[in-house]
């Protein structure tokens, strides 16, 4: 029960840091995003939980780079 809770607080911490810099750093629509793709996949459960995994998927949403983007002076 215990590794549990650490692994539990480990990954909140994660989205708790992600969702502050991203949000710092003017990505707002990204995490709001990756916060609802979080919540509509996410289901509470003692006995088999993918929390863990959910949480890097919407960490990694947020933080991805951007793509990017083709300006007509870049191109030879």
């Amino acid at each position: 029960m215990l590794t549990a809770s650490a692994w539990y607080s480990g990954a909140s911490s994660e989205l708790i840091d992600a969702t502050i810099s991203q949000l710092e750093a003017g990505n707002q629509e990204r995490v709001i995003d990756s916060l609802k793709e979080l919540h509509k996949e996410f289901r509470p459960s003692y006995e088999s939980s993918n929390y863990d995994e959910l949480v890097e998927k919407a960490v990694q949403q947020m933080t991805r780079a951007e793509e990017p983007r083709w300006e007509a002076h870049d191109q030879p």
